[in-house]
């Protein structure tokens, strides 16, 4: 016993080494992650000489990533090195490729994504953002980093939104929020975001009308929070744009609330002349008893549009309160199966969040809060017996 204890403690000791490590440097890669910062620091400061007459290298650090092909994940050390600098009193980092020894640097990419932002709100005048956001990312840094830590990052030869649109290099990203705006997103033209001449990897632009302030202060960009979101993307250079709009409506009541694609569905929602039932089973809860929270339930009617292509999506987000509790929709069309369990205990934008889909084009849901409680059905049987053996 003692020789199998000490032989699971070893196998478990390895194991957790083993995963521990999976996740860091090897010995060989941090020595080529030293290597790298060393030979980097020379071609920063000569970069610094070079574009801005002076400077200091404050610090550095190899960026490693994790390959595609890794199976326990782990990491390598990049040809990339990340240095933090500091030039006419201003902090900023610069991206060296020890390889091909260019730098990128981030020295004045704020100003260059204010002016690209306002480029993007343009497409909706008369309008004003509640919040703007852009990111710029460099076509020549590798897939493997090139995620939003290293985003900004620009030649020194590209010094404007126009530089940055029409040299080809880059890849941009601009996120435009507004609250209850009454303007017509789906007529956006972002046509006008596109400079003469203009030469990029991919461009999105994507515009977000959200339902209040409070539902913009708690982010996220999907129906729960948003009245309507418009999402413009350009590939390749291409002036063409692809554009998706989508609009949401929304019922609510104390309980939940309902929203769904409203080209896609009609849908109202009323309390039920009917008290939810008393008790439901289920067979993929027998060991549960569901029993109704309250004596109120939602009939909720809908009709599939064309824009459905034959399936309907709802989207529930129930209270706080009901964390833990079970939405029950009774279906009186599926007679094998009429009932639904959701189970409360995802969340969304802050809430408690259910995604349904269904197939019928047109019908009736009854929605009903239940509690589930132990079934007893198992004591029931076993008593039942004992009473029939007296």
């Amino acid at each position: 016993m003692k020789k199998r204890f000490i032989l699971t403690s070893l196998a478990l000791i390895l194991t957790a080494t083993m995963l521990a490590g999976c996740s860091c440097l090897s010995n060989e890669q941090q020595k080529i992650a030293k290597e790298n910062e060393s030979v980097s620091k020379t071609i920063a400061e000569e970069y610094l000489k070079s574009n801005y007459q002076n400077g200091t290298v404050n610090s550095l650090s190899c960026i490693t990533y994790t390959p595609k092909e890794s199976a326990l994940g782990s990491k390598k050390a990049s040809s990339y090195v990340r240095a933090s600098a500091t030039a006419n009193d201003k902090n900023f980092y610069i991206l060296v490729n020890t390889d091909s020894k260019q730098c990128l640097d981030n020295y004045n990419s704020e100003s260059v994504k204010d002016i690209i932002e306002q480029r993007a709100a343009a497409a909706l005048p008369g309008s004003t953002p509640a919040d703007i956001s852009a990111e710029i990312f460099a076509n020549t840094v590798p897939d493997d980093i090139n995620g939003k830590e290293y985003e900004g990052y620009l030649s020194i030869a590209d010094k404007t939104a126009e530089d940055i649109l029409t040299s080809g290099n880059y890849s941009v990203n601009v996120t435009c929020s507004y609250i209850a705006d009454t303007a017509d997103f789906s007529a956006i033209d972002t046509s006008i975001f596109l400079p003469e001449n203009a030469k990029f990897g991919n461009i999105t632009l994507t515009y977000l009308n959200y339902k209040s302030e409070a539902r913009f202060r708690s982010g996220g960009n999907d129906s729960y929070v948003l009245n309507s979101k418009f999402v413009s993307s350009f590939k390749n250079s291409s002036i063409q744009a692809v554009n998706e709009y989508t609009a949401y409506s929304s019922v609510a009541t104390d309980d939940v609330e309902i929203a769904w694609e409203s080209e896609k569905l009609e849908l109202t929602a009323a309390e039920s002349d009917a008290a939810p039932e008393q008790e439901v089973r289920n067979e993929d809860y027998q060991d549960l008893v569901f029993k109704p929270k309250s004596s109120k339930a939602l009939d909720i009617n809908y009709k599939l549009l064309e824009k459905a292509e034959g399936t309907g999506e709802l989207d529930f987000y129930f209270s706080g309160t009901h964390y833990g509790c079970y939405g029950i929709l009774n279906d009186k069309k599926n007679s094998l199966n009429p009932n639904t369990i959701m189970e409360i205990k995802e969340s969304r934008s802050g809430v408690n969040f259910i995604p349904f889909t269904f197939a019928h084009s047109e019908g009736k849901f009854t929605l009903a809060i239940y509690e589930g409680e132990e079934s007893n059905t198992l004591s029931e049987i076993v008593n039942g017996f004992g009473n029939a053996q007296k």
